[in-house]
């Protein structure tokens, strides 16, 4: 993803609510997110991160816990200068968190001739974390350009559309570094600025107060999330 390719920025500003704004980068309709294997992940501790073109990805592993994102299989082609050295590969059976209970095979390697390492159920540990152990970084939702005429249900965009709702399509959860968010409010967005709230950076109207100034050190937890104090715990 390029500045370039940044149709338009939305903003939910959660106004009815205590959330902090939550920003939207709509694609133009040949824009798509970089594909996951063009990443290269270092290892910090135990988060594998990535950066592509201001884009970033990054995982973390517990050796003790393979449930993140329900046990799924991921696969991290590692940069060419990562010494393999630093991972260590485990086996293990251990319960399923899932409602359908039993048990799982939990597997972690690194195949020298890919370069790919396989982690099973690794966990995501949020931007406000990964800011403090890598770069600071930005959570936003980015709607692909392939995505932006997806609708489900013809009927229900007409009757919205006629309301004066629109309908894009369905965004994509991701996270990119703080210089490529400004630049890409600089070009598109410039009546909008950045702030440091309770769990990350946000964004706020120009000579406006933020909405939620930091007054926290971290993250709670949620699903497939990890703590500050988990994380901790986990990069120790």
């Amino acid at each position: 993803m390029k500045i370039s390719d940044i149709a338009r920025i939305k903003v939910d500003w959660m106004e009815r609510f205590g959330n902090d704004p939550h920003l939207e980068f709509i694609l133009k309709r040949d824009g798509v997110l970089t594909p996951w294997e063009q990443f290269r992940f270092r290892q910090f501790g135990n988060l594998f991160v990535a950066e592509h073109e201001g884009e970033v990805r990054f995982v973390a592993h517990d050796r003790n816990d393979h449930n993140g994102f329900g046990g799924a299989v991921y696969n991290l082609h590692m940069a060419d200068d990562w010494d393999s050295t630093q991972f260590r590969p485990c086996h293990r059976t251990e319960p399923r968190w899932n409602s359908g209970g039993g048990s799982m095979e939990a597997r972690c390697q690194f195949d020298s001739t890919t370069r790919i390492l396989t982690l099973t159920g690794p966990w995501s540990g949020g931007a406000s974390g990964v800011s403090r152990l890598f770069r600071p970084v930005v959570s936003l939702s980015v709607l692909e350009g392939r995505h932006r005429n997806a609708i489900r249900d013809p009927k229900w965009y007409h009757r919205a559309r006629k309301r004066g709702h629109a309908f894009d399509g369905t965004a994509y959860a991701t996270a990119c570094t703080l210089e490529f968010v400004q630049e890409a409010l600089d070009v598109h967005a410039p009546h909008l600025e950045l702030y440091e709230g309770d769990f990350g950076w946000y964004v706020k109207r120009k000579g406006d107060a933020p909405k939620n100034p930091r007054r926290r050190t971290g993250p709670v937890g949620g699903i497939g999330m990890l703590s500050d104090e988990q994380m901790s715990a986990v990069f120790a």
